[in-house]
């Protein structure tokens, strides 16, 4: 009967070593090896929940802005496209040069991410041919405009060139034939 007894004191203290090193390998005491997984993959689904909130954070910068470039781009291109035609309908260059402007005003831009639209002398080409209209000389009026955007969050943005202060610099051009000329039809006589 000693020896039934001290077989199981033995045992006991089996069972409480194990549950020493048990202890000590970071498992709680009398936790099931099932109770560990389900812990571990709590711990896992952290980790990449973490990782993808990162992520999609940089994607959603990126898509804010994409959408601030095709705003400003969008809006460039309405006064470009304007502004050259209003300047079709000019009888020289000096006063294309003047409408265009004019109607460049008339759009209004927010200020913050979108830059008054800008026409300088030189993206005014107005190009009447003197009068003489022939199937290779069209008479035709050139405007381009540029427009900066700043973006909120700079990103690389698709191979852009960005200027320090993370702003795009949209620039477009349209061409526009003269609608309001003198013509000199060869052999009429006026």
């Amino acid at each position: 009967m000693r020896k039934e007894l001290a077989g199981r004191a033995d045992s006991r203290a089996n069972k409480a070593a194990k549950t020493v090193n048990r202890n000590a390998r970071g498992k709680a005491p009398g936790c099931s090896k099932r109770a560990m997984r389900h812990r571990n993959r709590r711990g896992i689904h952290l980790v990449e929940l973490a990782a993808s909130a990162v992520a999609l954070s940089v994607m959603a910068m990126f898509c804010l802005d994409a959408c601030v470039v095709l705003i400003g781009y969008q809006f460039n291109d309405a006064c470009c496209r304007d502004a050259a035609r209003a300047a079709s309908q000019a009888k020289d260059a000096a006063s294309a040069l003047k409408v265009a402007r004019t109607t460049v005003l008339a759009h209004r831009a927010d200020g913050y991410f979108c830059s008054q639209p800008n026409v300088a002398d030189a993206d005014v080409m107005y190009q009447d041919y003197g009068g003489n209209i022939s199937s290779t000389n069209v008479p035709h009026v050139t405007v381009k405009t540029t427009c900066n955007v700043k973006m909120p969050a700079p990103l690389f943005f698709l191979g852009a060139n960005l200027k320090d202060d993370g702003t795009f610099q949209s620039i477009c051009e349209y061409t526009f034939p003269i609608t309001n000329i003198n013509i000199n039809i060869p052999g009429e006589n006026p």
